[in-house]
């Protein structure tokens, strides 16, 4: 009494509302160009509502995070500048930025209020060796900037939320491409 066992249906819907912009711009620079790539995302809504008509257990995750949202900031970007001289290399730099969370739930983590936006600083270098090969060297994460611990149930991997935050600090990674 009181409850219903219905294993075939799944009635919880979720409603998400956002504004993602792409943008780009490119300029002549000496004796190369400059690209400017930015795309980015705003959260307007992300609300789960788990049993339809008790509006009590209806919430909203944007801009926030605790056990039953994952980090869901309100602004998030990827800003990409490139330059090159159309001869034989491209250098890239790119920042990736994670805006603010709030935090409202069980006290068991480290993160207090919440989560301070985050910024990452990504570098690359391409070269094209010959008409056949090219060579790709960067650097990931270039200021070693660590992920923010959130401790309890909230990390979803070593101690952090994985899903935005670079959980491996600097790292270098190298590519040869080969064009038969």
């Amino acid at each position: 009494a009181g409850f219903v066992d219905s294993f075939t249906i799944n009635q919880a819907s979720r409603h998400w509302r956002g504004v993602d912009l792409s943008s780009n711009y490119e300029t002549d620079i000496g004796e190369g160009k400059l690209t400017v790539k930015l795309i980015g995302t705003y959260s307007l809504k992300k609300e789960y509502e788990p049993l339809p008509g008790l509006d009590s257990a209806t919430y909203d995750c944007s801009g926030n995070i605790n056990a039953d949202c994952f980090a869901q900031p309100k602004w998030r970007h990827s800003m990409t500048v490139s330059y090159t001289t159309g001869d034989f290399w491209t250098a890239s730099a790119k920042w990736r930025y994670f805006g603010d969370v709030d935090y409202n739930g069980a006290t068991d983590t480290l993160i207090g209020d919440g989560i301070s936006s985050q910024s990452y600083l990504d570098l690359t270098g391409a070269f094209d060796i010959n008409e056949h090969i090219a060579l790709l060297v960067g650097v990931n994460n270039v200021l070693d900037k660590e992920p923010p611990m959130v401790g309890g149930s909230l990390s979803s991997n070593a101690n952090t939320v994985a899903g935005f935050y670079d959980t491996l600090g600097r790292y270098i990674h190298a590519s040869v491409t080969m064009r038969f």
